[in-house]
């Protein structure tokens, strides 16, 4: 009869349960707004005569669609890889408390990919094929590229592997928006590497302050533990200054622009080397506005504002 109980209960208030993992592990808001500048920044990149409301269309739909889907998949997926070691060191995840079970998670993977692959249904050949590369490469990174103990011992390399995607990511975008495949010069390089580091910051921003395991010891799976808080800033700097040198390019005579971003982020330095702690304690907050804040500028001064 407990058992009986106990699977009415999981069934009934699965949307509850949901609700409440998505509110502890996954901040819906921060990626729905990083979607749609992610497709803004690929719109205005490959029509920089758009200057008014003609940004809703189609390809728009389906990059951001997608985008942000990819972003609620990986977290899902994330929770599968993670369950053995949250098991052990992080019982007090949604997921190890049985707020969901790993069951309703692959299942919720499951709709997630099918709703990216009826987005695709609207798109061109360009489209769908690089959509193909992107979700290989996503199994690929779920199975650790078949190399687990080789990148558990090689952060760095194993982090490069992983963010690689969101390069996929935007030439997935720039071909479902173009509708062909891009042409190869600098500009769509700056561009990749404008778009390949927002994200990168997110993660970097995310993993600068220690976490606990149940017994109050700092764990493992960030990179202050493994790196260092010296060299885990360093490293979060020199993905900004990459964004920042992309976008003083992009933006051509509206370069001040990207200069003024370079100055912010030396100002960050000058609060590091003051306030080192509160830097890492607050980089989950300012990594992710800075990027926004990247990825906003460029938008804002293609179109004309």
């Amino acid at each position: 009869m407990s058992d009986t109980n106990t699977s009415l209960s999981h069934s009934t208030f699965f949307l509850g349960r949901f609700a409440t993992y998505i509110g502890e592990r996954f901040p819906g808001h921060i990626a729905l707004l990083y979607s749609v500048l992610f497709s803004l920044c690929v719109l205005v990149f490959t029509d920089t005569s758009v200057t008014g409301g003609d940004f809703v269309s189609a390809p728009f739909i389906i990059v951001t669609a997608t985008i942000f889907l990819f972003f609620v998949r990986l977290r899902l997926v994330d929770e599968i890889k993670d369950y053995r070691y949250d098991s052990q060191y992080h019982s007090e995840r949604p997921v190890t408390r049985g707020i969901l079970r790993l069951t309703e998670i692959k299942y919720l993977i499951l709709i997630t990919l099918v709703l990216e692959f009826i987005f695709q249904l609207g798109n061109t050949y360009a489209g769908i094929i690089t959509y193909g590369i992107f979700l290989l490469y996503s199994y690929f990174m779920y199975k650790e590229f078949y190399r687990k103990s080789f990148f558990s011992q090689h952060l760095l390399a194993g982090l490069l592997a992983h963010q690689f995607i969101f390069m996929l990511a935007t030439l997935f975008a720039l071909s479902t928006m173009q509708q062909r495949l891009p042409e190869l010069d600098p500009n769509f390089f700056i561009f990749i590497l404008f778009m390949f580091a927002p994200p990168f910051m997110f993660e970097l921003g995310r993993k600068l302050e220690h976490r606990k395991d149940d017994r109050g010891e700092n764990t493992d799976d960030t990179y202050i533990f493994r790196w260092g808080l010296v060299s885990s800033f360093l490293f979060l700097m020199i993905i900004s200054f990459i964004q920042g040198t992309a976008l003083t390019y992009l933006l051509g005579d509206r370069y001040y622009f990207g200069l003024a971003y370079n100055g912010v982020l030396v100002l960050t330095i000058i609060w590091f080397l003051k306030s080192r702690f509160v830097v890492s304690k607050t980089a989950k907050y300012w990594s992710v506005l800075l990027a926004l804040l990247g990825m906003a500028l460029y938008v804002v001064n293609k179109i004309g504002i």
